[in-house]
């Protein structure tokens, strides 16, 4: 229903699976990417666009978290040493998913990082070398 509160709709970003590391969920890099699957399949559901065309897709996955959150105990509580190690494999797992139904994919951790200050967000200097990269993906998008 929101999808199509916006029609027409050109491109559709999505961006998550931080949050989603926290300790209180139970989950993993690939169950995310599951989910992530999920918004693939509504996105591309063919019903919702009849009338207009079907939006271009960009999935990206997030900065890495840093290992030293372990140290900050105020940022590191809801995250664990699990946590750590399945941000490291977040974006093989959604590039698979990507790949499997033929949606753009950008791994935000090849472009930027988590801040020195928490360990888990970006800070001005990321978010700009993260947004200059999806306006240059989002381009070559433009450009099949």
């Amino acid at each position: 229903m929101l999808l199509m509160s916006h029609t027409p709709v050109d491109l559709i970003l999505v961006m998550l699976g931080t949050n989603e590391l926290k300790t209180v969920f139970h989950t993993n890099a690939r169950y995310i990417a599951r989910g992530v699957r999920e918004y693939i399949r509504t996105i591309k559901n063919p019903f919702l666009w009849e009338k207009d065309f079907e939006p271009r897709l960009l999935v990206i996955s997030p900065v890495l978290l840093r290992d030293d959150i372990r140290e900050r105990e105020e940022f590191y509580m809801g995250f664990d040493e699990n946590s750590i190690y399945q941000s490291r494999h977040m974006a093989g797992e959604m590039q698979k998913v990507c790949e499997s139904y033929g949606v753009a994919f950008l791994n935000g951790a090849e472009y930027a990082e988590a801040s020195e200050i928490d360990g888990i967000h970006m800070n001005e200097e990321n978010h700009r070398k993260l947004a200059k990269a999806i306006c240059e993906k989002i381009g070559e998008m433009y450009q099949e």
